[in-house]
């Protein structure tokens, strides 16, 4: 507005047009790579730009859906008119077709089918992984891992619950009353947080904790501030607030360091070596390996041996990505055909850890 006057519906308009963009610039800039760089073989080539694109989505989609249902969020007057809440010019709902604000709200439904698609197609996949599981179909694993990676095997359908709960999160200014988003918004969390306490669904300990903690920090900041939302003081609301902020992102920087000192900063990892081995073909030869090894006083630190320190399978390739010092492989004749084996080597090869 300080360059050139733009109409509400022209400032919505180019909102959407920003998030299309954004959404499409991977998928251009891969359609360039291969033109230029693969003469126009795309076969093969479109699990990349899927993960990219649906990385994206899924890393931005709160903002996304909030600023696309932005027409709907009205709040009433005394004289019995509604106004936007981001433009009080903006009267809501006259039932004239030819207002900014039918206008708005006609391309806020066409541009909500984006979300929409994604949830779909997110839906679709999760219902779809066991059988392609079963199927052993890797292309299809390996096109939306950006869905399954971050969560333990056993909870990948949490990735839904997730990207559901931040869809509500974003769904919630558009209803009618404080008391009700309030409310609603309440609820939301405290179901979020009960879901992740009980079955901790992050591959990682610290993704766990980092989620609940800012769980507990926003329902706190409900709870104490709900009784109020209808006639707090504005000074003491942002005061109150940014101590809430503060803390929040002193605990979050508190977990993320400490994620990145026992990543990069430890002095020694625990194990010395990890112990490659099939089961059926050197599982005694392994176990006798560990003892003498173990006798041995240039042998410092402990021997992993996955019958003895493997707890959790989806922790198998951290173990040896962060910590061991050196992959032992046994070398048994079907060492190479079982998966978890060559997912070990592999995991060694690409984290430098010594073979």
């Amino acid at each position: 507005n300080c360059m050139a006057p733009i109409s509400p519906l022209g400032s919505f308009g180019v909102r959407v047009a920003l998030i299309v963009c954004l959404l499409a610039t991977p998928g251009l800039v891969h359609i360039g790579k291969v033109l230029l760089l693969h003469r126009g073989k795309f076969t093969g080539r479109t699990p990349a730009v899927i993960g990219t694109t649906g990385m994206i989505f899924m890393a931005l989609i709160l903002s996304i859906v909030s600023s696309l249902v932005y027409p709907f969020q009205c709040q009433q007057h005394p004289n019995g008119l509604s106004t936007m809440r981001g433009d009080d010019g903006v009267v809501c709902w006259t039932g004239d077709f030819d207002s900014d604000h039918e206008r708005m709200i006609a391309l806020s439904a066409v541009a909500c089918l984006m979300p929409f698609a994604y949830l779909s197609m997110i839906t679709r996949v999760v219902w779809q992984l066991p059988s392609k599981i079963q199927e052993g179909n890797s292309e299809f694993l390996h096109r939306f891992c950006f869905l399954f990676s971050r969560f333990h095997l056993d909870y990948y359908w949490y990735v839904l619950v997730f990207i559901f709960r931040n869809v509500l999160v974003a769904l919630v200014p558009i209803l009618p009353g404080s008391v009700v988003q309030w409310s609603t918004l309440t609820a939301v969390m405290m179901a979020s947080l009960c879901a992740c306490l009980y079955i901790m669904p992050w591959r990682t300990f610290e993704a766990n904790m980092l989620d609940i903690f800012f769980a507990a920090c926003l329902i706190m900041l409900l709870i104490v501030g709900g009784p109020f939302v209808e006639n707090a003081k504005a000074q003491q609301s942002g005061m109150f607030g940014v101590f809430l902020l503060c803390l929040i992102c002193l605990g979050g920087f508190s977990i993320f360091g400490f994620a990145v000192y026992e990543r990069f900063l430890r002095r020694g990892k625990p194990f010395q070596f990890f112990l490659c081995h099939h089961k059926a073909g050197a599982g005694n030869l392994a176990r006798l390996l560990k003892m003498h090894l173990l006798e041995n006083l240039r042998v410092h630190r402990k021997v992993f041996v996955d019958s003895d320190d493997l707890s959790d399978l989806n922790d198998l390739f951290s173990h040896v990505r962060s910590e061991v010092d050196d992959l032992v492989v046994l070398c048994s004749r079907e060492v190479l055909l079982r998966p978890w084996c060559v997912g070990e080597v592999a995991t060694a090869f690409l984290n430098n850890v010594p073979v």
